[in-house]
């Protein structure tokens, strides 16, 4: 299990699970190499303090997770490997991200977006 804090994150999807909010989030950074981004795509739950604030979560809001663990669990019964991330403090950007932060505005088709 590795911490995080200061990441940011584009919500996908979000889906109330009544104790805690099920989600599914981007991040991105730029490839200095190439100046293109790698784009990842996370399943997160959001907990503690942090569902209540989280249910008001809508598809495109860009987020900054204060608070939060990344893990990956294996499961033997299905060998398969998942990587999941835990918020449990984040703050909702109301502004655009500093420079440097990996989002870039993507022009075209939501289907053909790579996360």
């Amino acid at each position: 299990m590795l911490n995080i804090g200061k990441s940011y994150a584009k919500i996908w999807e979000v889906e109330d699970k009544g104790n805690y909010i099920k989600a599914k989030i981007g991040t991105s950074r730029k490839d200095k190499r190439n100046d293109t981004y790698i784009n990842s795509n996370w399943f997160a739950v959001f907990l503690g303090k942090c569902a209540d604030q989280a249910k008001g979560l809508q598809k495109g809001d860009k987020i900054i997770i204060a608070n939060g663990t990344v893990e990956s669990v294996y499961d033997k019964e299905k060998q398969r490997a998942y990587t999941n991330v835990v918020v449990f403090e984040f703050e909702q950007e109301q502004q655009q991200a500093p420079q440097g932060t990996g989002f870039k505005e993507v022009e075209g088709n939501e289907d053909e977006l790579p996360f």
